[in-house]
């Protein structure tokens, strides 16, 4: 966990030496808001060996500061609501977080091309929480992991309406990770108490592929505005698949977001 804090820290530090080495260079930062809605599918061998999906409810923020030089940006999704299993109805009630920093350099001069290609690391997470009240041995599941690895994206601009538009699409693979999962088919207190989640901590794992098998990505139509903002359509997506023993889990979200980009 130090380690990966420690290059995440490492990252952002280079990220602001690049942002501010020139001054006169244009340079814009947004805040971006928005909501929409995702669709999870999962199946915990903690919980049950069932396939369990679901509509949620999403929400977003995030913010991009970009340079000449490159792009820092992070991205932070929510998303709420249930899942159930086909084959026993049975229901959980979900809770799902991801949270993404980036930083791209980018690989050529802009120049007058319409394509833009970046490469850099993210630092990257993941939090889902499972309530499933019908279970007698346990209701109460979850998974965290904290991950750093490259990540590249490619830009299109394009002019459609009298307009000048972007296209934008990022991949992210995670490779040095921390993960968290409990290491039980149900809870050694209940509810649980200071030592159960001390025991928990002390199960965490660091590795890489071994426990997480992980792919992130994002496709966004950006539509400008005269005044400096934006309307921004986002497709997100994210798979894992994590071995963390002794109960493996594999989950993903495919999420649509509308969002407003307020430029500072």
């Amino acid at each position: 966990m130090r380690c990966c804090l420690l290059i995440g820290f490492m990252l952002l530090a280079i990220g602001s030496l690049f942002a501010q080495e020139d001054s006169i260079r244009q340079s814009t930062v947004h805040l971006k808001f928005g909501a929409g809605i995702g669709y999870q599918t999962l199946r915990d061998a903690a919980m049950s060996p069932l396939l369990y999906n679901g509509i949620q409810i999403g929400g977003y923020a995030g913010a991009e500061w970009r340079r000449a030089t490159g792009i820092f940006q992070v991205d932070g999704l929510f998303w709420l609501g249930e899942t159930d299993s086909e084959q026993s109805r049975a229901r959980t009630d979900n809770y799902t977080f991801a949270v993404n920093g980036s930083y791209l350099w980018q690989l050529h001069p802009a120049h007058e091309s319409q394509w833009h290609c970046y490469l850099g690391g993210a630092l990257t997470s993941w939090g889902s929480f499972r309530d499933h009240a019908s279970l007698p041995n346990s209701d109460y599941f979850y998974d965290l992991f904290f991950s750093l690895g490259p990540s590249g994206a490619i830009e299109y601009d394009f002019s459609l309406l009298g307009r000048d538009w972007k296209l934008s699409g990022q991949l992210t693979v995670p490779v040095l990770t921390y993960g968290l999962r409990p290491n039980y088919s149900g809870l050694n207190e209940s509810p649980p108490d200071d030592k159960s989640f001390a025991t928990e901590l002390e199960a965490a794992q660091i590795g890489s592929f071994n426990i997480l098998t992980n792919v992130k990505s994002r496709l966004e139509l950006v539509y400008p505005l005269k005044n400096g903002n934006r309307f921004g359509l986002l497709y997100y997506w994210d798979f894992y698949n994590a071995n963390i023993e002794p109960h493996p889990v594999r989950q993903a979200m495919q999420s649509v977001q509308l969002n407003l980009h307020f430029q500072l």
